[in-house]
């Protein structure tokens, strides 16, 4: 095989995949986080808010019962700390997830052209153009959905085996990436 092309559309269902991945391939957290932010267990998540709250407030009263000038109440000025910094982490972690949501024109989510030669990979999208050889790709997650060809430990390109226009059925274009990858 000389020269392979193929579409794929990358959508945001994809990215989430792709979040999903990279805790596979490389662990940022303890398991026991992966298990409570994919609790369906309603009661279990406000539990642990509530858990939380309490260690904060528990952490300000130690602070505040420390001799400091100036602080003569203890416990009111505890739970207004420890209700701020909660709301802080709060809204600083939903604000996170818009930030790091990838633009719907941006280089991540739309359709990506893929060109597979002999020697690399090469990828393009709009004006955004890209290339790796086999040998940089360090592993190769498969999802039902996706193919993630990782070339660090949180990049990877993203293949989206539904939305493959090719001559060749998802499967094969697989099984030759990992062919030529040695994966």
């Amino acid at each position: 095989m000389n020269k392979l092309k193929f579409n794929t559309t990358v959508t945001y269902d994809d990215y989430n995949a792709f979040q999903k991945a990279i805790m596979q391939v490389e662990p940022l957290w303890p398991k026991a986080f992966d298990k409570y932010k994919q609790s369906p267990n309603k009661l279990g998540r406000t539990l642990s808010r509530v858990a939380t709250f309490l260690l904060l407030f528990f952490i300000c009263i130690f602070l505040f019962s420390r001799d400091i000038k100036g602080i003569g109440y203890i416990f009111p000025t505890a739970i207004i700390t420890a209700v701020a910094l909660y709301g802080l982490f709060f809204f600083i972690g939903k604000d996170m997830k818009k930030i790091l949501k990838p633009l719907p024109n941006g280089a991540l989510i739309g359709v990506h052209e893929y060109t597979l030669t002999d020697e690399k990979i090469i990828i393009q999208k709009g004006g955004h153009k890209t290339s790796s050889t086999y040998n940089s790709i360090l592993n190769i997650v498969e999802s039902e959905n996706n193919l993630f060809l990782f070339i660090d430990s949180i990049n990877a390109y993203i293949i989206n085996k539904q939305y493959i226009s090719s001559e060749l059925s998802p499967d094969e274009i697989t099984r030759y990436l990992r062919e030529k990858c040695n994966k």
